[in-house]
């Protein structure tokens, strides 16, 4: 007997022809990493969306996140073009996309650095925060709202490209809140 689980459907009349061989990327699927602590990702987000949980009693969530995102923007010499808190919304400047000088580099290809002579494109995007209504669980997304490389822009990125950029400014983003969270969770044992 024989399954039918890993059948190759059929191709559809609207799917693009030209992507055989090497003209299809195969890379794996990007990945939100729920770094901290309390944190984590909802089965089946098609997003960049991460749900943080309330770790500090200090400031309201929503008040944190914003902080560490405002923070990390200043600290990578990022604008921010918009800043609506009662929306819940950040919209920031262009952030230079940047690629690898080496194929074995395992550094990310996305970097925030603004060196001219390495910038393969830039990109502009926007943050959301929803506080739950009970206020100690926030849900924080990344959508990309405008690309430039070239000619190329935000409509000629395919829905994978699109992904992939999102979740890499959220894991970077998630990496800063966690940094902070220990910075303070030190300071704190630091004075006991």
């Amino acid at each position: 007997e024989f399954t039918s689980d890993y059948n190759i459907p059929a191709l559809q009349q609207s799917a693009d022809s030209t992507l055989v061989g090497r003209n299809l990327e195969v890379v794996p699927p990007a990945l939100v990493i729920p770094l901290v602590q309390g944190s984590h990702v909802e089965e089946g987000s098609k997003g960049a969306t991460v749900l943080l949980d309330q770790v500090r009693d200090n400031e309201t969530l929503d008040k944190t996140i914003w902080n560490s995102l405002i923070g990390y923007l200043e600290e990578q010499g990022i604008s921010v073009e918009n800043f609506s808190p009662e929306k819940g919304e950040l919209i920031t400047g262009w952030m230079n996309v940047v690629t690898s000088s080496t194929e074995e580099d395992d550094d990310s290809w996305f970097d925030w650095s603004s060196d001219e002579d390495e910038v393969a494109g830039k990109g502009r995007y926007k943050f959301d925060v929803e506080l739950k209504p009970h206020g100690r669980t926030a849900q924080l997304s990344v959508a990309l709202l405008d690309y430039e490389h070239g000619d190329k822009s935000v409509e000629d990125l395919n829905a994978m490209e699109k992904r992939r950029d999102e979740v890499m400014v959220l894991n970077r983003v998630i990496s800063h809140y966690e940094y902070l969270n220990q910075l303070e969770t030190n300071r704190r044992i630091a004075q006991i």
